[in-house]
């Protein structure tokens, strides 16, 4: 059952994976729109088992991973907690760190089984902090996706 939830989890996790561009215009907060894309590589990750033992409501997934551009740099990172729902479901929130621009922060509720999702931004940091949108996370294998970052002011 594990197996399940992690795939969740990596789905919920607001990633940074496959290949991607940086079109972005620096300064202190966006002022108009901009898209970040990004590939996203787990670095690391921790599964904590809450309650019963084997997967079910309230266990916690952890992950972090690396950014980087369709160059292959690195741009960033990006930090995920997800918690187990009923139902199968993961309710997810992330942080992406773009290195040397600030953070852009991310919540989501995924299906269970589902291939990508559309992730609400909520706000940010630095640069992005007055930021919103949406991450268009396309799940690529179980530790790695493609983001698409449609960010407005």
């Amino acid at each position: 059952m594990r197996g399940k939830w992690l795939t969740v989890a990596a789905i919920c996790t607001l990633g940074v994976m496959g290949g991607g561009a940086v079109v972005a215009a620096a300064g202190t907060d966006i002022t108009s729109p901009e898209t970040i894309s990004a590939h996203g590589t787990q670095t690391r990750a921790r599964y904590i088992d809450e309650g019963k033992p084997g997967e079910g409501p309230g266990d916690v997934s952890m992950f972090v991973e690396s950014l980087s551009d369709a160059s292959g740099a690195v741009i960033g990172s990006l930090r995920v907690t997800c918690t187990a729902q009923i139902g199968g479901w993961g309710m997810c929130e992330g942080v992406f760190t773009i290195d040397g621009r600030g953070q852009i922060v991310g919540s989501t509720l995924v299906a269970p089984k589902a291939t990508g999702v559309d992730v609400p931004i909520t706000g940010g940091s630095g640069d992005f902090a007055n930021v919103r949108g949406e991450d268009h996370i396309e799940f690529v294998s179980p530790t790695e996706e493609h983001h698409t970052l449609d960010l407005l002011p």
